[in-house]
């Protein structure tokens, strides 16, 4: 299936968000505050000296407690990497009629955001620094490969994040930062090859879905004009020179993905810069790749899970509502990428409605919907968070029909995720990982993986970055 990590420029404002949500970061300083001090990640032109490092290798690695996973149950469901009290584990249930087997990963304590290569034959994660503040979004570390059973796991690239595969092919695009200096600029690794510079890219890029172009922002500033605009830029995935394909004077275009089909691109307004104004959502716009006037697909908070795009379907769902706070009125729309977009048909309770997943095989919407009712009285300490993620249910959308409760699913549910063929989701649940088939109105719900983080998550906000928790390849 389509790996669910995507390389956006998320990365370097998601600082910006969580700094206006007065969290504490792990991070680097430098995830720029505003347009101006971008130029630290995403200055224009390329880094004169830098390179892509090779990382050390690691010491040896302590044994951990094993994760409760269900091996009968996973059987012939693929393969699942997730991480588990900050250790990255592999269940391979590949072979149907024969149980699932569990494999550590032997990397640090710290391992993150795993995600599989086009053919299942590598698996990439992160291993980020320790922290009193566990990490949930835009994680930054050492970028490591291992074998798909999870075997000869070993450090390639230091000082790495965000990262994704090509879609198509066993290449790694990988954003890498200077400690020091704060400068950005992108890395390509091929397993078993050395990591070479992509000129002329000072950030995070995303790939194209035919995988043959790379598309970046551009932040314009320098000592003596500041912040004076942005361009958003394509290049070629084997070389060449970048191809401006929008300009502004006034906004930071943060790009955040592809059209479906490829041909235009979708990137976040940051008109002011502000980071408590960025941290409550921007407009989302969409700008065809050859010129023509742009479209608003909504308005939405600056992470990866408030947008979804489907090939199979040509469709994006945007999770459209602003506010920092995920209990306060968001609502999903289909959009066509060239501007158009509809609301759920009527039945669908009102909002909060969050996580939408586009089936990649057919026309299918799984969403979560959650409270609204909490949105006044509620409030930010642990116990009330979990009482508002506790009315999180999971939802069906089939265009045509109603939209309706996967009644056997559970509660405090997160992020579901398709199979390839469409016919199962994956979600989060009570911390664990379980699977269901949604069509199926008997079906019953059955649990993957017991516990993904080891205590209470993080989530002033409500906003936990699942997505860096688990990989399925189905």
């Amino acid at each position: 299936m389509y790996v669910r990590r995507s390389l956006t420029v998320v990365a370097v404002v998601a600082g910006v968000v969580l700094a206006g949500c007065g969290s504490p970061s792990s991070r680097p300083d430098h995830v720029a505050s505003s347009p101006a001090a971008a130029t630290r990640a995403a200055a224009s032109g390329a880094p004169g000296g830098e390179a892509c490092s090779v990382a050390r290798p690691a010491g040896a690695v302590s044994p951990a407690p094993k994760p409760t996973v269900g091996t009968a149950a996973f059987a012939g469901r693929g393969q699942l990497a997730f991480v588990s009290s900050g250790r990255l584990y592999v269940l391979d249930g590949s072979v149907a009629g024969r149980p699932a087997t569990l494999h550590e990963v032997a990397a640090p304590t710290g391992a993150t955001a795993p995600a599989w290569s086009p053919d299942g034959r590598w698996l990439a994660f992160l291993v980020v620094p320790p922290s009193p503040y566990p990490v949930v979004s835009d994680p930054m570390g050492t970028l490591w490969l291992a074998h798909n059973n999870g075997s000869a796991a070993r450090p390639v690239l230091a000082n790495a994040g965000p990262f994704s595969w090509s879609p198509v092919t066993d290449v790694l695009a990988a954003t890498v930062t200077n400690p020091a200096s704060g400068r950005s600029w992108l890395c390509e690794l091929r397993p078993g090859a050395t990591p070479h510079l992509v000129p002329g890219v000072t950030g995070p890029a995303v790939w194209s879905p035919d995988g043959r172009q790379l598309a970046f922002t551009v932040i314009l500033s320098n000592p003596q004009r500041g912040f004076y605009g942005s361009k958003l830029e394509t290049i070629p995935a084997s070389g060449g020179t970048p191809i401006t394909r929008r300009s502004s004077s006034q906004a930071a275009l943060l790009v955040a993905g592809w059209w479906p089909d490829g041909q235009g691109l979708m990137a976040w307004a940051d008109e002011q810069g502000s980071a408590s104004l960025a941290a409550d959502g921007q407009s989302l716009l969409s700008f065809p790749l050859e010129g023509g006037r742009p479209a608003t697909l909504g308005f939405t908070l600056l992470f990866p899970p408030f947008l979804a795009t489907s090939p199979a379907q040509k469709l994006v769902a945007v999770d459209n509502g602003g506010d920092r706070v995920l209990w306060d009125d968001k609502t999903i729309l289909l959009c066509a990428p060239a501007g158009g977009c509809t609301g759920l048909p009527g039945g669908v309770p009102r909002a909060t409605n969050l996580d939408p997943a586009l089936s990649p095989a057919g026309p299918a919407l799984a969403f979560v919907h959650a409270s609204a009712a909490l949105s006044r009285a509620q409030a930010f300490d642990q116990k009330s968070i979990a009482a508002w993620y506790a009315t999180r249910s999971l939802w069906l959308y089939v265009p045509g029909g109603q939209a309706h409760p996967i009644s056997h699913a559970g509660t405090a549910i997160a992020d579901p995720t398709w199979s390839s063929n469409g016919k199962l989701l994956m979600y989060v649940r009570d911390d664990g990982l379980w699977f269901i088939n949604p069509f199926a109105g008997s079906a019953r719900a059955i649990q993957a993986v017991g516990r993904l983080f080891s205590g209470a998550w993080p989530n002033y906000y409500a906003y936990v970055d699942w997505r860096d928790q688990f990989a399925w390849r189905s």
